[in-house]
């Protein structure tokens, strides 16, 4: 060993045959080394090793060494006699311990349980609570009343402790298998209940199923009759609303030309007022330009003419030259009169035609600017043309749009009156339906409470008959009871021989019962045991009138030579008092004596046998009331006596104490009792019988038909009404639908009126701008004529002034040659010729250049006048043009108009198709969503005809059917299936489960009788032959003379009986073991042991210091005896007694030489060398 306890060095021991001995000073560490035998042996109470905790057994240094941190102990054993159940020959154990708490068991250096290590040491008389380790103090352990560490010590040497432990395990098995049973029976009730009741409900929703499926098959044929046939209506409508999108769009094609044609039509009317303007201002520019050349024509006529003048009068002059010449002076004054004359005249002509002239750029002004004007208001003629078309345009399309909407409202109108009439006719239909309602509702009302009335009455007499056989159950079982009771005590007899004999025999004859002291007097029931011991041997008394009855009672028993009796005669009895009042102390409940109930002539004899016999709780009660009152005894209620004199009797309370007390009067209790019960019994049955009868006369399964066929009836109703409600509704929301479209249809009307109103007025404000602009333009056209025609008049005027200024400066010119000619006339006439020739070649030759000239101007003249015809028949041209424009503008806008009314009705008829395929659309894929979501089928892409013997009709009806059955059925559980089929499963699986424990419990209860069988029979065998060896080895130890004894006490259980040690030395009588010597004890002790070693030897044994109390004469028999069994077994003694240490064959000494740290020494004291332990 090494690092244990005081052991910090590495320590081997070995130990020899024979005899090692080992010894040193007190606290040198001795008994460490039995400690550590104990520890590697599988010790695990820390208290044995005389240590507060595990780890205190590692070596916690000293003050110059520093604590350790492990213990290890290692044993080794030589099995050369196999008493260990392995296979090797020798067995080494160790067992290590760490100071973090971690711990080691090794077996042959391969590591281990400690439960190996215990099952190996098992009853071999070598485990670490086994008899091969004793020390002092187990000397008064064994010799002590706790019976289970003397037992322990035979059980150990019979080898019954595996067959306890295995016991144990069984009961302990076998208890829990019982809870398990008891567990599970309670879990299988109830799981049959459950799968009972969830086979019902199981069946039920197995229907449900059945039916649910046919509805399911039902249904996704009916959906495909109601699919095709919404699916063609979809396809008619597709084809009726693609025929309609292809006539809008050949409307809408046709809109588009006409209004294509109306801006067509509307630009070129527009090009040709443009064509218009600009021929009127050609023709105002052509009429310009022609007068202006009229106007140079005229002025080169009169320049002409003035010229021809000129010359006619230069050839009149040249031809009255002569003749003129005399006048000249004449002439020359009155020319240069008239030449003045002139002159103001072409000034005053030519202020008037630059006057005129003025006028005329006025004139021109003003006619540019009223061709203006009458150009602007031609414009916005047109301009407001054009917006009236539009305006007249956007007012039919109102005016087409309210027809739409006016005609839309009455159809509205239309529907909500046959939806009111069908909602009148679907609202007095449900009135119809809902009058027995009431009347259905009152009779369902009334069958259900007629069912719950039976129901509640059938379950209120199940209950009370469940409870009564409950009841009934509980008084049989108590009944029952109370017969067993009762024939129990009624066989209950005195087993005494005598007893048992006057009991029977017809040789005596009392006047009264035959009866014991004990049955005639009574008491509480927790007195009974006390009482009973209290009066001993008094209970078996019999109680007789008078002592002639107990003589012949004697009489028999001496002629039989059956033994005694003793007899309590009533008419000896003497009067005694009552004992005297006791003091007031915890646990004492009274006299024993005054306890008892018995009649008056009685008492006196109870008293007199009881005496001075007080009742106390416990042990320490009775020493209390020996001490402190006047009793002479002390009884407890289990039945234990202290006396005054120092004696005490108790152990163990057994299952008949206590029942002779009131034995009589108890029988007439149970008697009476199990009259009652019986009674009690019979009225139950009787009852059970009337409500049996009762419960036949309650059919709830006609009530539930009653409940079921109303509420069939009542649930087609509701269905009724529901559907009618639905179309209730349906109609409703469609009507309340028809209203808000209605709503939207006057609203929409309303705004359409009120925008075509106001399309009209502006219609109206347009046409009258229209028309005063057309009233404009021809006042400006007629002002443009008149100012055309003041233009001309003032542009001949200025003509006239300019040819009146022509004529006037032509005549100056004439007057001013005529001055100058006057002038020059003084001259020769040659000079006037020659001047006169050259003035007529000048003048012939501006004749000739105004004829070029005027010419010139009259072809110019001719071509304006052809232009301006050309100008005047162009633009009468182009009003015609532009009015055929106009009117052309016009029937394109009225073909528009026609072609948007057509394409309103087109639009209209389409946004009808469109709703009635919304319609269908909507009911498609409804079909679609249910066929998903509630069908569970694929949809068609072209859905075909299905087969079916049924029509739609039919189908519906069938499917109405299962529905109303299936509403009837009312709630399922869809889970029952898989619950039921999982329950039934957990059912079978805790039946098995509980046959498989009752087959545990059966072979745990044979396998504990067995045990049971097997380890009494050993342990009662063993113990005889230590009984044998201990009288034996007593008489050895002490004298021939001296007396001991083992006994089996209650040895009902020889397993569990309690093991009595008696031992009187010579000369000495002890009441008890514990009043003998420690010497005399420990004697005992050894003789016991070495009893036990004789029966079952152990390879060792270790003593320690258990010759401490022995004397020297003891001490002597102390080693032969251990002399005697060291042929067969290693002792290991630690001792302080000399003679020990001399018979020692080996001897180790136990010094301390450096402080807390133990240090060995060993001594041959034979010449055989040290060997190790043989087992």
């Amino acid at each position: 060993m090494v690092g244990f306890k005081s052991f910090a060095h590495k320590t081997e021991l070995s130990f020899t045959d024979g005899v090692t001995s080992i010894v040193g000073p007190n606290g040198c560490g001795k008994s460490n080394i039995v400690d550590a035998i104990r520890w590697v042996l599988g010790e695990q109470k820390s208290s044995t090793l005389r240590a507060d905790s595990m780890d205190q057994v590692i070596f916690n240094g000293s003050k110059t060494r520093k604590p350790l941190g492990m213990a290890e102990v290692s044993l080794t054993i030589e099995n050369n006699k196999q008493i260990l159940p392995t296979e090797y020959s020798q067995v080494t154990i160790t067992r290590r311990l760490f100071r973090n708490g971690d711990s080691q068991y090794l077996l042959n250096k391969t590591q281990c349980r400690l439960r190996d290590i215990v099952d190996l040491f098992m009853d071999t008389g070598m485990g670490s609570d086994a008899y091969s380790v004793i020390e002092l103090k187990m000397i008064e352990t064994i010799l002590s009343d706790k019976a289970d560490e003397r037992r322990h010590l035979f059980e150990e040497a019979a080898g019954v402790t595996k067959y306890k432990a295995r016991r144990r395990e069984a009961q302990r098995k076998l208890e829990a298998a019982e809870r398990d049973i008891a567990r599970v029976q309670d879990i299988v009730r109830e799981v049959q209940k459950t799968v009972n009741s969830l086979a019902r409900q199981a069946e039920k929703a197995r229907q449900h199923q059945e039916l649910s499926t046919r509805l399911r098959e039902l249904d996704r044929l009916l959906f495909a009759f109601e699919y095709l046939d919404e699916y063609m209506a979809l396809k008619q409508f597709e084809a009726r609303i693609t025929d309609i999108r292809k006539r809008r769009e050949e409307a809408e094609a046709t809109l588009q030309s006409g209004e294509a044609a109306v801006v067509t039509t509307e630009a070129e009317h527009q090009a040709r007022e443009v064509e218009l303007r600009t021929a009127l201002e050609a023709e105002g520019n052509v009429r310009s330009a022609l007068g202006e050349v009229q106007q140079q024509v005229s002025l080169l006529e009169e320049r002409r003419a003035a010229t021809q003048r000129a010359l006619d009068r230069l050839e009149r002059e040249q031809n009255e030259s002569q003749s003129q010449q005399l006048s000249t002076s004449e002439e020359l004054r009155s020319v240069r009169e008239r030449l003045e004359a002139i002159r103001v005249e072409v000034e005053v002509a030519q202020q008037d035609a630059g006057g005129q002239k003025q006028r005329v750029h006025e004139m021109n002004e003003g006619m540019h600017a009223a061709r203006q004007e009458a150009s602007s208001r031609r414009e916005a003629l047109n301009q407001a043309r054009q917006v009236l078309a539009e305006e007249r345009n956007q007012a039919d399309r109102f005016r087409i749009q309210a027809e739409g909407l006016q005609r839309r409202l009455r159809d509205n109108e239309s529907q909500q009156t046959v939806a009111a009439e069908r909602l009148r006719q679907v609202e007095e239909q449900s009135i119809r339906e809902r009058e027995d309602l009431p009347a259905l509702d009152a009779q369902l009302a009334e069958a259900e409470q007629r069912q719950h009335s039976e129901e509640e009455r059938q379950q209120r007499l199940r209950t009370e008959q469940e409870g009564l056989q409950q009841e009934s159950e509980g008084l049989r079982a108590q009944a029952a009871h109370s017969k067993a009771s009762l024939e129990f005590l009624i066989g209950l007899v005195d087993t005494t021989e005598s007893s048992k004999f006057l009991m029977s025999t017809p040789e005596w004859t009392p006047s009264g019962e035959k009866l014991t002291l004990a049955e005639v007097l009574n008491t509480a029931e927790d007195l009974r045991v006390a009482i009973e011991a209290a009066l001993g041997e008094s209970a078996r008394y019999f109680v007789v009138a008078n002592r002639q009855e107990a003589n012949q009672a004697i009489g028999a028993l001496a002629r039989n030579n059956v033994g005694k009796a003793t007899f309590l005669c009533r008419d000896a009895v003497p009067d005694l008092g009552a004992p005297p009042q006791l003091p007031q102390v915890d646990g004492i409940m009274g006299w024993a004596s005054e306890l008892v109930r018995t009649d008056d002539a009685l008492r006196g004899a109870v008293r007199g046998i009881l005496g001075r016999t007080v009742v106390v709780r416990t042990v320490e009660d009775a020493w209390r009331a020996i001490e402190q009152t006047p009793a002479d005894a002390a009884v407890t209620l289990a039945g234990e006596i202290v006396h005054r004199a120092g004696a005490v009797r108790g152990g163990s309370v057994s299952k008949t104490e206590g029942v002779r007390v009131g034995r009589r009067e108890r029988i007439e209790q149970l008697r009476g009792e199990v009259a009652r019960l019986e009674e009690r019994i019979g009225e139950i049955d009787e009852r059970l019988r009337e409500i049996k009868q009762e419960l036949s006369t309650i059919d709830l399964r006609r009530l539930a038909d009653d409940v079921r066929r109303i509420a069939l009836i009542r649930n087609d109703r509701i269905q009724k009404l529901q559907a009618l409600q639905g179309r209730i509704d349906d109609i409703s929301s469609q009507r309340e639908m028809l209203e808000e479209e209605a709503a939207g249809f006057r609203a929409e009307l309303e705004g359409v009126q009120q925008q075509g109103a106001e399309a009209e007025r502006a219609i109206t404000a347009t046409a009258e701008g229209v028309a005063q602009l057309e009233q404009d333009v021809h006042a400006s056209q007629q002002e443009l004529l008149a100012a055309e025609s003041r233009l001309n008049e003032a542009t001949a005027d200025m003509r006239a002034a300019e040819i009146h200024v022509v004529r006037l400066n032509g005549e100056r010119q004439t007057l001013e040659s005529d001055e100058a000619r006057l002038s020059t006339q003084s001259l020769t006439i040659d000079q006037r010729r020659e001047q006169r020739d050259h003035e007529r070649t000048e003048f012939g030759q501006q004749l000739e250049q105004f004829a070029v000239e005027r010419d010139h101007m009259a072809g110019q003249a001719e071509k304006l006048v052809v232009h301006l015809a050309e100008s005047r028949a162009a633009r009468e041209a182009l009003e015609l043009t532009v009015r055929e424009c106009s009117a052309a503008f016009h029937a394109a806008g009225d073909a528009v108009r026609a072609q948007r009314k057509v394409v309103d009705n087109v639009t209209q008829e389409l946004h009808e198709a469109d709703l009635r395929f919304n319609e269908v659309r909507l009911r498609v894929e409804a079909l679609v969503r249910r066929a998903t979501e509630e069908l569970d089928i694929a949809v068609p892409d072209e859905p075909v005809q299905p087969e079916s013997e049924h029509s739609p009709d039919d189908l519906r009806l069938q499917v109405q059917e299962l529905r109303r059955k299936l509403t009837t059925m009312g709630n399922v559980n869809f889970l029952a299936l898989e619950e039921h089929e999982r329950e039934a499963e957990r059912l079978e699986f805790l039946t098995k489960q509980l046959t498989d424990l009752l087959d545990s419990q059966k072979t745990l209860t044979e396998t504990i009788a067995e045990i049971n069988l097997t380890a009494r029979e050993q342990f009662t065998n063993t113990f005889i032959r230590i009984r044998e060896n201990f009288i034996t080895l007593f008489k050895v130890l002490f004298t021939e003379d001296d007396e001991a004894d083992l006994m089996m006490v209650d040895d009902a259980d020889p397993l569990e009986c309690k093991v009595d040690i008696v031992a009187k030395p010579r000369g000495k009588r002890p009441h008890s073991i514990e009043m003998l010597s420690g010497g005399e004890k420990t004697l005992t002790a050894i003789a016991l042991l070495f009893a036990i070693y004789l029966v079952k030897p152990s390879p060792f044994c270790i003593l320690d210091e258990v010759d401490a109390p022995l004397d020297d004469a003891n001490i002597d028999r102390y080693l032969k005896i251990i002399r005697r069994f060291a042929e067969n077994t290693q002792f290991l003694m630690i001792t302080h007694n000399k003679k020990t240490m001399e018979a020692a064959d080996t001897l180790y000494g136990v010094t301390m030489e450096e402080p807390a740290v133990s240090k060995l020494v060993s001594v041959q004291l034979s010449g055989d060398s040290p060997r190790k332990s043989a087992a």
